[in-house]
């Protein structure tokens, strides 16, 4: 009974750590975007 439980608590904390790298890798390329333009200016 605990397998099904199991796969959606694996999928759950996969979908979570998907989000959070998502939200970091966004947040990173504004980061250098804003970097270059910076030394560029």
């Amino acid at each position: 009974m605990n397998k099904p439980k199991d796969a959606t608590q694996r999928q759950a904390d996969a979908w979570r750590l998907f989000r959070f790298y998502d939200y970091w890798s966004k947040l990173g390329c504004i980061e250098i975007g804003y970097n270059n333009e910076r030394q560029a200016a």
